[in-house]
C-alpha cells in the first residue's frame, strides 16, 4: 500500500505506554512505508512497547491505498501474537528516574592511620531499563587540583549486591584512598544513579555533575597531623606535699586527653589532673592529647618531681666548754 495524506491529517497508531497512551504520528506521504514517529513524555513507561489494540491504526482523516486504490486493512495482529510490535521489537520505554534509599560516607573525619573513606550506598529501579552505574563524585576544594566536582569511581550495576530481603534493592560501595586527600581539608562525597535508559538521580533531580547526590551533604575533614601537648602548670621541685595538681593544653581544639603517673597505665582524663596520698618518692606524670579527627601525640608530656615530708635532724657539731671562762 501507498500511504497518502492531505495538510493537518496523518494515521496514527496508539501505544501502550503506561497510565497515559501515546499517539505515534506519520512523518512520511506517498511512500510505500508507513513510518511512525513517537516522542516519548514524562511519565511514560513500558517494558516491551506495543500498540494498545487490533483497531490502535487509524486513518484520522488520511489514506493507505494499493497501487489499484483498494484501501488497506488497518486490523492489526493483537498486542503480543507473533507479528505484533512487541514480538517483533523489543523496545523499552523507560522515564523512571532511579531510587537513592541511603548514601553514607565514614569516617566523618580521616587521620593519619586511615586507610581509605568509604563511600557506600543502596538503590534501585522501578523503571524498565534497570540499572546501569552508579558514579561516586567528590568535591575538591580549594588548593586541591583539579578543583570542584569530580567523577572519582564508576561502580557498574554488576558489581552491586542485591540487598538480603530485598527483591529490588541495590547494595554498592567504593573505598577513596585517603592518600590522595590533602591535610587541613574538607571534602564532600555525592553520587549519580544511572539507567539504561538514561535516566539519572541525583541530589536536585537534575541531569549537572556538580550536583551529585550527597544526602546531607556528607563531608570528610582530613587532619593527618597530631597535636602537640603542653603541661602549663605543676608541683615544685622538690615538693613537701603528698598531693599535687598538674595542669596541660593541646595545640588542637577540643582534643581529649590520658594521663598516667609512674609505671602506672594512661587513662582518659582532664585538666587539671588532680593525685592524692603520694608516697615519699620521685614521680613522673605524662599526659598526651588526642584530637578530633583520632591523631594522638606520640611524644606526651612529661614532668618528675620529687616528694620530700620527712623533716631534717638538726645537729650542734661544736659549741664553748661547759664551764668556759670566755665573755
Amino acid at each position: 500500500p501507498t500511504l497518502f495524506m492531505v495538510p493537518s491529517t496523518f494515521p496514527q497508531l496508539l501505544l501502550e505506554t503506561g497510565t497515559t497512551d501515546r499517539q505515534a504520528n506519520s512523518i512520511a506521504s506517498g511512500s510505500a512505508a508507513l513510518v511512525l514517529q513517537y516522542i516519548v513524555q514524562a511519565g511514560d513507561t513500558s517494558s516491551d512497547l506495543d500498540y494498545v489494540a487490533t483497531d490502535s491504526l487509524t486513518l484520522n482523516g488520511g489514506t493507505i491505498k494499493d497501487a489499484a486504490g483498494n484501501n488497506a486493512t488497518l486490523t492489526l495482529a493483537s498486542p503480543g501474537a507473533t507479528t505484533s510490535l512487541g514480538v517483533n521489537k523489543a523496545i523499552v520505554i523507560d522515564t523512571t528516574k532511579p531510587d537513592i534509599h541511603a548514601f553514607n560516607v565514614v569516617p566523618a573525619w580521616v587521620n593519619a592511620s586511615t586507610a581509605n573513606v568509604a563511600v557506600s550506598f543502596e538503590v534501585s529501579d522501578a523503571g524498565g531499563s534497570s540499572l546501569k552505574d552508579v558514579e561516586v563524585w567528590r568535591e575538591n576544594p580549594t588548593g586541591h587540583t583539579p578543583v570542584g566536582w569530580n567523577k572519582i569511581d564508576t561502580v557498574l550495576a554488576s558489581s552491586l549486591t542485591l540487598k538480603q530481603g530485598s527483591t529490588t534493592n541495590y547494595l554498592g560501595s567504593y573505598q577513596d584512598p585517603a592518600s590522595g586527600l590533602q591535610d587541613g581539608k574538607t571534602y564532600k562525597y555525592g553520587i549519580h544513579v544511572n539507567d539504561n535508559a538514561g535516566n539519572m538521580r541525583d541530589d536536585n533531580d537534575n541531569t549537572l555533575p556538580a550536583d551529585p547526590y550527597t544526602g546531607g551533604p556528607l563531608s570528610v575533614q582530613v587532619d593527618k597531623t597530631a597535636p602537640n601537648t603542653t603541661i602549663s602548670s605543676q608541683p615544685a621541685n622538690p615538693s613537701n606535699s603528698t598531693s599535687a595538681s598538674l595542669s596541660f593544653t593541646s595545640t588542637e581544639t577540643g582534643s581529649t586527653f590520658q594521663c598516667k603517673i609512674d609505671t602506672g597505665a594512661f587513662s582518659s582524663c582532664t585538666s587539671p589532673k588532680s593525685y592524692t596520698s603520694l608516697t615519699e618518692a620521685s614521680h613522673t606524670f605524662e599526659v598526651k592529647a588526642t584530637d578530633a579527627a583520632g591523631n594522638t601525640d606520640a611524644t606526651p608530656a612529661s614532668y618528675t618531681w620529687a616528694v620530700d615530708i620527712t623533716a631534717p635532724n638538726t645537729t650542734i657539731s661544736s659549741q664553748p666548754a661547759n664551764p668556759s671562762n670566755s665573755t
